[in-house]
């Protein structure tokens, strides 16, 4: 019994570290937290290990570069994948199709990675429809009208 009480603080604290709580980012701090904003189109993916982690590193043709100076390719880096039979599973990393069109928030970790400001609110998909090209959001708006309001936001 005393084993089971002197492991309850560490059991508990493990329970509740599987998810991450994000907070909901205003448009406005999104635009101004992202140093590079980019509309993409997703080629690939490899798998790869860093240290104790493994990462998948997603390559997008960037079709616009609506915030920052950006290469013609940049890779975009999510945790979790599967690598010689070992997974690593991350709760809350997105997912990239090759083939998807996207606007992307991005920043740069210290290790040097592209990763999503915001976690999901950082990828916005883009679908085509009758009237063109419209983000997937509550909003519907077209992929132009969205395109200028983060140029908008970010010329502030």
């Amino acid at each position: 019994m005393t084993r089971f009480l002197s492991a309850l603080p560490l059991l508990l604290a493990l329970s509740s570290a599987h998810a991450a709580v994000v907070p909901r980012l205003a448009f406005e701090q999104l635009v101004a937290d992202s140093p590079r904003i980019v509309h993409a189109l997703v080629v690939d993916s490899q798998v790869a290990s860093s240290g104790e982690f493994l990462w998948t590193h997603y390559r997008l043709q960037v079709l616009d570069e609506v915030k920052g100076v950006v290469p013609a390719v940049i890779t975009v880096s999510e945790p979790g994948a599967t690598l010689n039979g070992i997974s690593m599973q991350v709760s809350g990393a997105i997912v990239f199709r090759a083939g998807e069109e996207v606007v992307l928030f991005l920043y740069q970790t210290p290790l040097g990675y592209w990763r999503l400001r915001g976690s999901s609110q950082g990828k916005v998909d883009v679908a085509d429809s009758p009237s063109g090209k419209r983000i997937r959001t509550a909003s519907n708006q077209t992929l132009t009208d969205f395109l200028a309001a983060i140029r908008r936001e970010a010329s502030k």
